[in-house]
């Protein structure tokens, strides 16, 4: 898939919490369906100050638009399964008085997809950090894909975190290995 803003990338996704069943057959074969770690590693971008926790059997792709983070992969041949962590500096400090258009270009950027079912949308706002979370299921082409994009700001820094599964099963194989990437990010 050609990704709009950052050319040869895959779409991306959100991440969930197993449920608990007291049926143990069917929890057997959800745990089965789920992709198993290996261990976490930090990748750090310490010229853009930030660092995302990803398996450490995940392969580690550069980005091709100049600015830091990259493109991870649970398995190289699968490129439309992934997380993208990116770091742009923006020309001008963000202020309470950008949230408005911030938010929009939000929606925006989610109204280029052909979106079918929005699960959730979160809006984080303080002094100092503003965040737009949102995760869904999409079609792309004739596929439904699953993707959850994080996107947060603060002083001149953007960054953009995105999960995404090459189908709803394959999201929700790596689901808890999304969510342990996108909620465990580190300014550093």
């Amino acid at each position: 898939m050609v990704c709009r803003r950052h050319g040869q990338l895959p779409a991306v996704s959100g991440a969930g919490i197993m449920a608990v069943s007291t049926d143990e057959g069917e929890n057997m074969a959800d745990e089965a369906q789920r992709a198993k770690g290996t261990g976490l590693y930090r990748h750090t971008f310490k010229e853009a100050g930030f660092g995302v926790w990803v398996p450490t059997d995940w392969q580690r792709l550069e980005l091709n638009t100049g600015n830091p983070g990259a493109l991870f992969l649970p398995d190289p041949e699968d490129m439309d399964t992934c997380l993208l962590a990116e770091k742009v500096t923006l020309d001008y400090s963000v202020e309470d008085d950008d949230v408005a258009a911030l938010r929009e270009g939000f929606e925006q950027g989610l109204a280029q997809l052909d979106i079918i079912e929005v699960e959730w949308r979160k809006e984080t706002v303080t002094r100092a950090f503003k965040g737009w979370d949102a995760r869904f299921s999409y079609r792309d082409g004739g596929v439904e894909r699953k993707r959850w994009v994080r996107t947060m700001f603060w002083g001149d820094a953007q960054l953009t975190l995105i999960a995404q599964g090459k189908d709803l099963a394959t999201y929700e194989r790596y689901a808890g290995m999304f969510y342990n990437t996108m909620m465990t990010f580190e300014l550093v």
